[in-house]
C-alpha cells in the first residue's frame, strides 16, 4: 500500500540522514585529532563489557542490558555472523575428517580380518615344504 511504502522511505531517509550525521560526526573528531580518544573510549567500555559479563556477580537483568546494547551495534551483528559462518565452516571440516577417519577404520578392520588367515595360510604352506 502506499502509506506503508511511505513509511519504509521515510524509515529509508531517516536511516540516510543518522549515516550522514554520523559519517560527519566521525570527520569532525578525525580533523580535531580526537578519533583515537573516541576509539580508545570505545575500546575502554569494551572491556569493562567483557568483565562485567565474566564476573559470577552479574544480574541477569544487567547482562540483559549489555546484550540489547551490544546486538543493537551492527559491528557486533557482523562479528557474530563471520563467527557463526567460521563455526559451521569448523563443523563442515570436522564432518569431512570423520567421514575419512570411519573410511579408514572400516579399511583396518577388513585388513584385520584378512590378515589373520593369510597369516595361517603362508604358516601352512611353509610347514608343508
Amino acid at each position: 500500500t502506499k502509506s506503508a511504502r511511505r513509511a519504509l522511505k521515510k524509515e529509508s531517509d531517516g536511516r540516510h540522514t543518522d549515516a550522514i550525521v554520523q559519517a560527519a560526526f566521525l570527520e569532525k573528531h578525525k580533523e580535531a585529532g580526537l578519533l583515537d580518544t573516541l576509539l580508545e573510549e570505545t575500546l575502554d567500555k569494551l572491556h569493562l563489557i567483557q568483565e562485567r559479563l565474566v564476573d559470577e556477580t552479574t544480574s541477569e537483568s544487567d547482562c540483559e542490558e549489555i546484550g540489547t546494547s551490544l546486538f543493537d551495534w551492527r559491528l557486533v551483528e557482523d562479528t557474530l555472523a563471520n563467527f557463526q559462518a567460521a563455526i559451521e565452516n569448523q563443523i563442515r571440516e570436522s564432518e569431512e575428517r570423520w567421514r575419512q577417519l570411519k573410511e579408514e577404520i572400516e579399511l583396518l578392520q577388513d585388513l584385520n580380518l584378512v590378515l589373520p588367515a593369510s597369516v595361517k595360510f603362508h604358516f601352512d604352506f611353509s610347514l608343508s615344504s
